[in-house]
């Protein structure tokens, strides 16, 4: 059987499960894409890639690459992830009065 622990609080969750699933990707405009990045060999590229990992072990990717996320969350967790999803409440800064 298997077994599912919320990925925000930690408690095994027992109840029904939420799954939260973020796409990080840089956005792109028309007039990002230049006639040389349409000329590009794209496959030649993943070759490379590829042959590097051959001989390195080691996958070199652009940092500013799409990433996927997926996170399960109890139900509490949930209801507090959808009030504010970019969790904006913890970055407040609160200076005092001196």
């Amino acid at each position: 059987m298997v077994h599912y622990s919320c990925d925000l609080c930690g408690k095994k969750i027992e109840e029904q499960r939420f799954v939260v699933q973020l796409e990080v990707y840089p956005a792109l405009t028309p007039d990002d894409v230049s006639a040389e990045d349409e000329d590009r060999d794209n496959l030649t590229e993943l070759s490379d890639i590829l042959s590097n990992l051959d001989e390195t072990g080691e996958l070199e990717l652009n940092a500013n690459a799409a990433k996927s996320f997926r996170y399960d969350l109890c139900q509490e967790c949930q209801r507090e992830f959808r009030k504010d999803p970019l969790a904006r409440h913890r970055r407040r800064f609160r200076f005092s009065e001196n």
